[in-house]
């Protein structure tokens, strides 16, 4: 083993099943035991055979009581719905490593998937490792510690919400140019937010220095639509939380970009305010949206 992401940490080992695959509800289990005991974090490499209402509470109960979900997107090379990571306000990650399987080659790439993870429209974020999605979860949990340290050492109690904006606002960016990508052979990637990347690489030393710095951000959670959720009228309500605590006041933009990984994004609302809000951001007409075109 290594010395890890955060050695300080104090770790809870939770039991919910013999293997990676488990049923849902002991996941939900391990959840709210781990939020009752006042964990800041919980890493899930697991994929649940089911999903029922108490993984969804659970997972709900965890962000309520300042306790990140960090998840995995699973090691099949596809996409598939991981439970309970694919779940709303947890964080859904893969790893990335060098573009190399044999350690005395020289290096063009760090940026590189490992081809054993998922990915897909729902991932947030991935993180360095030279394990498959498991390593990445893993991770993500020491930089969920880190911050909450760096945190107490300033004299704040960060929030859940405020931890997920501080991981993704920070991560790296990855974004290789299509002569880095071939020479590396990596996934495809671009600017910005990307289905084989999320929002980047996790980066824990920038993270840690937003919170030392006092730059915490607002809280914005997409609260509806739920994610993969089927519509059946044409317009469609966005509901949203907004919270900044730590501010006088926001601003802020709501886009949309159409289908698994959206190159352009449309401005579709903005708004300001100096309290916290709840509600209704915009209503979408689905009829205004281009006809879907599949390519035979």
């Amino acid at each position: 083993g290594d010395i890890g992401v955060c050695p300080n940490c104090a770790i809870l080992p939770l039991r919910h099943g013999d293997t990676f695959i488990t049923d849902g509800n002991r996941v939900a289990e391990a959840i709210t035991y781990a939020a009752d005991m006042g964990a800041v974090g919980i890493v899930l490499a697991t994929g649940a055979l089911s999903n029922s209402e108490s993984t969804e509470r659970a997972v709900a109960y965890a962000w309520d009581m300042d306790m990140l979900v960090a998840g995995v997107a699973g090691d099949e090379n596809s996409f598939h719905h991981n439970f309970p990571a694919v779940l709303e306000r947890a964080i859904y990650s893969h790893s990335v490593s060098h573009n190399t399987g044999d350690d005395d080659n020289a290096v063009y790439s760090y940026f590189n998937t490992w081809n054993c993870n998922n990915f897909g429209a729902r991932l947030t974020i991935v993180a360095a490792s030279g394990a498959c999605a498991t390593g990445s979860a893993a991770v993500t949990g020491g930089v969920i510690g880190l911050l909450h340290s760096a945190g107490r050492d300033a004299g704040l109690e960060l929030s859940a919400g405020e931890v997920y904006q501080l991981i993704t606002m920070t991560a790296t960016d990855i974004n290789l140019s299509e002569a880095e990508q071939a020479e590396s052979k990596a996934y495809p990637s671009h600017e910005g937010w990307d289905a084989f990347y999320g929002y980047g690489r996790i980066d824990a030393v920038g993270a840690v220095d937003a919170v030392t710095a006092g730059a915490i951000p607002p809280v914005v959670d997409i609260t509806a639509p739920r994610w993969f959720e089927t519509a059946a009228a044409t317009v469609v309500a966005i509901d949203g939380l907004i919270t900044a605590e730590r501010a006088d006041g926001y601003d802020w933009s709501l886009e949309i970009g159409l289908g698994n990984d959206p190159l352009e994004w449309d401005e579709i609302a903005t708004g300001s305010g100096d309290a916290p809000f709840e509600g209704t951001l915009a209503e979408l007409d689905l009829t205004s949206l281009p006809p879907v075109t599949i390519e035979e």
